[in-house]
């Protein structure tokens, strides 16, 4: 996965992202989204939504209808 640009605001982060990687079975899967990070006092993760197109992938990976 590769940050594209980030952005923080009022303790959290929205960082859009691409990502490529192959699956167990050979399968190229690539994917673009955005995570928002929301950090606790001490800087760290406290909470992560990612926002990415589910379909796409499942299809790429030939996850679909499993």
């Amino acid at each position: 996965i590769t940050p594209i640009e980030a952005y923080t605001t009022g303790g959290e982060t929205a960082v859009s992202w691409r990502g490529a990687v192959v699956t167990t079975d050979g399968n190229p899967v690539n994917a673009a989204g955005i995570s928002v990070f929301r950090l606790d006092e001490d800087g760290l993760i406290a909470e992560a939504r990612l926002y990415f197109h589910h379909g796409d992938f499942s299809v790429q990976a030939q996850l679909a209808g499993q």
